[in-house]
């Protein structure tokens, strides 16, 4: 018995789904053996739906019956159990809770008119009732039509039963409901074949094909599909013979003898035919003009992303990746005459300029893609190496407006923002209050995903109070982690953990280029997505403070400087060799700092050996109150002078 409410409200007893059943399901367990009585109405609803999920469907029933003797709502609590009696097999007792669930929802409201009506339908589908089956999921459309995953299962209904006109229009309604239901995509391209239509079966399927790729294997065991695999059309679809690029002019024999070599479908590769490439080319093209969504480029970038461009034809598409929000990447291969080699781009996002050679069979290629595929997951702490880089001054430096595409001043939120739709980087952030990726390489598909997601990075997104504000990210392909550090309320500082890259080469051409200063270990993902901002290391800058001879410079370093080193142990070294500097604006920047960052020992020592009776005075009324953790919010925080500096240069800090 299959009914679509079902599953909609088993998703929503479910709540956000992590893919950690196991692990919610052993605490409920646990919870329930030690003091069933503790167990509320809704924790034994949940207990249900995972042993359900499990396939424990006489735990589940068990847990459903405790449910109801808890006070679920008995519409609810009956309807879950017609569907797991019916998943065990007694139809008449399931046909039993049903009309209980009916009764009930009269009162409660709980179940919609439609969904039991639908259900009704499932039943007596079970029950191998086809006619009535039919007549119920009809009348639960006619009492609210705008439901796409109950007219698709009255399409397959109507299909199975050779109503082919009518299960086509089920179908096709199904799509002006949700024109992203990909199941009644499929159905309809499977209901054509059926009624000798292989053209048009085989086009709608290879359309489908191109954004669920996956669904090619679902067609080769459809028995449906496997009764038609004499005819051309289908084969061309489910089995296609290699394209060869013999349309490039002067295509050079290895690249000839690499589309006809058969490991190549083992890399998820295919080649392109002509009109294919012709249209990737062009849409590259178009996406250089201004550069793709979410990204930061300048007329240098996008000149040179467009010279390469000019000198490379597109050859070759896949493998694709999905990412942690079931967004399908599909990676590029680009053949580039002058080098006579193929490169490849992680995506069509990723700038030509960073586009990794590949070599020119299928072992370089294998190579090129074994730092991305399988996806990596390594935890934070097992990430080997780790950069730090100053990225600019808290409304000192702009990102994009994603309504204007116009530079817009930067600060917390509109930093984030822009990471957010980054290409390069993965949906589902984290904050200063959870140490590891608190998220699942790839979420496990349900209704509402993009509302899940967002509602939970609200709860891991938080800051724990007394360490410094910062939002991680993963990339997208390398699945570096990318941390971006707010101190001193308008210091930005990027971190990345990461595997060291092995392309380096691509990075030290990129640096040349354009005058950049990326670290050349970096993975070619975390380069894109700092693509844009300036990239300074503690060490350029301590160089430059050490032949700095303004204080004001001065001031403006050492505060960059302990943003940068703020948990390296030994900046104290320097700290100490600053607390006799002449000027009292650097020592004034030096004890803020000292107070940031919770240096009580050296501030200790400044009340010995500041010269300056009124800074040493509020030094020794910080200490004498206590240095208390730094409290405010970024997002809302927008005023640029926060503090007030008294006559002697030492800021009197608020808000602590």
């Amino acid at each position: 018995m299959q009914s679509p409410y079902f599953d909609d409200l088993s998703a929503d007893i479910r709540g956000f789904d992590l893919g950690d059943d196991a692990e919610l399901r052993a605490d409920l367990e646990t919870r329930a053996a030690l003091d069933p009585a503790a167990m509320t109405a809704d924790g034994w609803q949940l207990l249900a739906v995972l042993r359900h999920r499990a396939g424990d469907h006489h735990g589940a029933l068990a847990a459903i019956e405790s449910a109801l003797a808890g006070g679920t709502p008995r519409s609810v609590g009956e309807f879950l159990r017609t569907h797991l009696l019916a998943a065990l097999g007694r139809l008449d007792d399931a046909g039993a809770s049903l009309t209980a669930a009916e009764g009930a929802a009269a009162g409660d409201e709980a179940i919609a008119r439609a969904d039991l009506l639908h259900a009704r339908g499932a039943l007596a589908l079970a029950r191998g009732d086809g006619d009535s089956a039919i007549a119920h999921m009809r009348a639960g459309l006619d009492d609210d039509p705008h439901d796409g995953a109950r007219w698709l299962q009255l399409g397959r209904v109507l299909s199975d039963r050779g109503r082919a006109e009518e299960a086509e229009r089920a179908l096709r309604r199904a799509l002006e409901e949700d024109d992203e239901l990909a199941a009644a995509r499929y159905e309809l391209a499977t209901l054509w074949l059926s009624c000798d239509r292989p053209q048009d079966a085989t086009a709608a399927l290879a359309e489908l094909l191109q954004s669920h790729p996956e669904l090619a294997e679902q067609a080769r065991m459809d028995p449906r599909w496997r009764r038609a695999r004499h005819a051309q059309a289908v084969m061309a679809v489910l089995a296609p013979s290699p394209i060869v690029p013999s349309w490039l002019p002067q295509a050079p024999a290895w690249l000839l003898a690499l589309a006809r070599d058969p490991q190549l479908g083992s890399l998820g590769v295919q080649m392109l035919s002509a009109e294919a490439s012709r249209a990737r080319s062009e849409s590259l093209q178009q996406a250089y003009e201004r550069g793709p969504a979410g990204t930061m480029h300048t007329p240098a970038t996008l000149a040179y992303a467009r010279e390469i461009l000019a000198a490379t034809v597109p050859i070759a598409s896949g493998p694709s990746v999905m990412t942690r929000d079931r967004t399908r990447v599909t990676m590029l291969w680009a053949y580039e005459p002058h080098g006579d080699q193929l490169l490849l781009a992680l995506s069509e996002a990723h700038p030509p300029f960073l586009w990794l050679p590949a070599g020119r069979d299928v072992a370089s290629m294998r190579d090129a893609l074994a730092d991305f595929v399988p996806r990596p997951d390594l935890p934070r702490v097992e990430l080997p190496a780790q950069v730090r880089g100053f990225i600019g001054y808290r409304l000192q430096f702009g990102v994009p407006s994603p309504y204007t595409g116009e530079l817009e001043p930067a600060n917390a939120a509109e930093l984030d923002r822009h990471f957010a739709l980054n290409p390069f980087v993965e949906a589902g952030a984290w904050g200063s209050s959870v140490r590891d990726d608190p998220w699942p390489v790839e979420l496990p598909e349900q209704p509402r995903l993009q509302l899940g997601l967002s509602a939970r990075e609200q709860q891991v997104t938080r800051q724990l109070q007394g360490r410094v504000w910062s939002i991680s990210r993963r990339t997208r392909h390398s699945r570096s982690i990318l941390t971006i550090e707010l101190h001193h309320r308008d210091v930005f500082v990027a971190e990345v953990r990461f595997r060291p890259s092995r392309h380096g080469a691509v990075v030290d051409r990129l640096n040349a280029r354009f005058g950049s200063e990326y670290p050349r270990e970096l993975p070619l993902d975390v380069v894109a997505a700092l693509l844009g901002f300036r990239f300074e290391s503690a060490g350029d800058l301590q160089a430059q403070l050490e032949r700095e001879r303004d204080p004001d410079v001065i001031a403006g370093l050492l505060q960059v400087i302990s943003a940068l080193r703020h948990s390296d142990p030994s900046v104290t070294t320097l700290y100490r060799t600053l607390l006799p500097h002449p000027d009292a604006s650097v020592r004034s920047m030096l004890y803020n700092i000292l107070l940031a960052h919770n240096h009580e020992s050296l501030l200790e020592e400044a009340t010995v050996t500041e010269p300056d009776e009124a800074l040493r005075a509020q030094i020794e009324g910080v200490l004498d109150e206590g240095i208390a953790a730094v409290q405010w919010d970024p997002y809302s925080d927008y005023e640029i002078d926060h503090d007030e500096d008294d006559a002697d240069g030492m800021p009197v800090r608020s808000g602590r």
